[in-house]
């Protein structure tokens, strides 16, 4: 199709499929790009772009690292292993006070950058991927204090963290995912929600997602009538997400020898995140 033909092409060589994926979705939740409907969605610039276009409307962006692999391979040279360590016991001692999965005080991605750039006071761990006013509050002093402990005797300079924060905290979401939104807060079910919007009950979860991701909660009894698999299913893949961690889908359908759906661990997951979000 000749793409490489572009003059655009390959102008962001530095960063993976995954960082672009983020970026372009951060675009669409601000309204600056949007995904027409339909068997063959296309993006598209909204009239909200035409002033980043134009160089008068800056965005910010929340950086995210680039994962190594689908395992993250967090033990690379990149993060430092042993503070991971120390900082998984905290998790794990904070989890065992609330009695809740660890993934629900942070997950393995959000500990990874804290061993990346080592934050040592509150504004600079709210930086980091993952970490919310709510959780900061909560658990940050715990981590923040390993992370001076091993700092002072390893000899180790806090990192800058390349992040510059939304300006109103959170990324702007998109009219229809917001008026989604409030639709199902309202007691609506995604049947109804999917027929009042004219889209698919699953494009309907895929905006509750993007709300959730710009730290928001829904009411989850709405994701009920879609989860069609038996009670000790859903309680085995609950086990394998917190055993497993929660970051990636297939390490959880492989432990349950493929006998829940990847749409399924999905609609689990999302109930999962939702129940931890700030």
């Amino acid at each position: 199709r000749k793409h490489d033909q572009l003059s655009v092409y390959n102008l962001l060589p530095e960063l993976n499929k995954n960082q672009l994926r983020h970026y372009m979705h951060s675009l669409i939740n601000m309204g600056y790009l949007l995904i027409t409907e339909g068997d063959y969605p296309i993006i598209k610039l909204t009239d909200s772009s035409k002033d980043v276009l134009a160089g008068s409307q800056p965005i910010f962006f929340k950086r995210i690292l680039a994962r190594k692999d689908k395992r993250l391979k967090a033990m690379s040279a990149d993060y430092d292993a042993v503070l991971f360590e120390r900082l998984r016991q905290v998790r794990k001692d904070y989890s065992r006070e609330e009695q809740v999965p660890p993934f629900m005080i942070f997950g393995d991605k959000t500990l990874i950058e804290m061993c990346s750039f080592f934050p040592k006071d509150i504004e600079a761990l709210l930086a980091i991927n993952g970490v919310g006013k709510v959780k900061a509050g909560k658990y940050g002093e715990g981590f923040i204090e390993v992370i001076k402990q091993h700092c002072v005797t390893n000899n180790i300079s806090a990192q800058p963290v390349d992040i510059i924060k939304y300006a109103s905290e959170k990324p702007e979401l998109s009219a229809k995912t917001q008026d989604i939104a409030g639709y199902i807060d309202q007691g609506h079910s995604i049947s109804e929600a999917s027929l009042k919007f004219g889209i698919k009950e699953l494009t309907i979860v895929d905006h509750l997602h993007k709300y959730l991701q710009a730290g928001n909660k829904f009411n989850s009894a709405s994701l009920e009538p879609l989860i069609k698999i038996s009670a000790a299913e859903r309680q085995e893949a609950v086990s394998a997400f917190e055993q497993l961690g929660i970051d990636l889908l297939k390490p959880v359908f492989d432990r349950l020898q493929e006998r829940v759906s990847y749409d399924q661990l999905r609609l689990i997951r999302l109930g999962l995140l939702n129940s931890c979000a700030d």
